[in-house]
């Protein structure tokens, strides 16, 4: 973020992902798949995570305007996965990865479920103006305590889709990457026992 800032960029976003580490036995990746997601997920542990998604933007670059290409071609997942997303005073994430959601997989998907972790911000109230337009958006407002994990456990209970996928509320930009997971689905493959969840 040092380097990206000096440089002159603005609006550096970090995402950290992949705690896996590399030289984890291929045999054991499956058992510890799910327990790495939460703690790529978890403050405080996932700055152990090894990779990094780094995004930024000069103030004298406008982004140019590029028509989003519909990713559903899988016609048995049509309308079956509710997408669950933790957030914590996301107020200014919330419309993006709706409106970018339905943009790109809107035929896939059931519902979109906003998890308001007991967010400070208008998490909350911009979510409700955003359910107004897009009647598949959904609002769980949640008490204390706070967290990540008690967040998708509770987007997860409130869930009706056939599938379940989290993610965070900042993964605007990297939202075209997630269509191989339903390519992945469509192929027959299904993450977890009961209720199948994409991760």
């Amino acid at each position: 973020m040092h380097m990206t800032s000096h440089q002159g960029f603005t609006h550096v976003e970090t995402i950290p992902f992949d705690i896996i580490h590399p030289l984890l036995p291929r045999a054991l990746i499956r058992s510890v798949q799910s327990i790495a997601f939460l703690f790529e997920h978890a403050p405080l542990i996932r700055e152990l995570c090894g990779t990094l998604y780094i995004w930024a933007r000069k103030p004298s670059v406008t982004e140019p305007h590029r028509p989003r290409v519909n990713l559903a071609r899988h016609r048995e997942l049509f309308r079956s996965t509710s997408v669950v997303v933790p957030s914590h005073n996301e107020e200014m994430n919330i419309r993006p990865l709706v409106e970018t959601l339905l943009q790109l997989y809107g035929d896939y998907i059931h519902e979109i479920i906003i998890v308001n972790d007991n967010s400070t911000d208008r998490t909350a109230e911009v979510t409700r103006e955003v359910a107004r337009a897009y009647p598949r958006v959904r609002l769980v407002d949640r008490r204390p305590p706070n967290g990540v994990g008690l967040a998708l456990r509770d987007g997860i209970a409130a869930a009706t889709g056939r599938y379940i996928l989290t993610m965070d509320c900042d993964f605007v930009q990297i939202l075209p990457e997630i269509g191989d997971l339903f390519d992945a689905i469509a192929r027959g493959r299904v993450g977890g026992g009961g209720q199948p969840i994409l991760p």
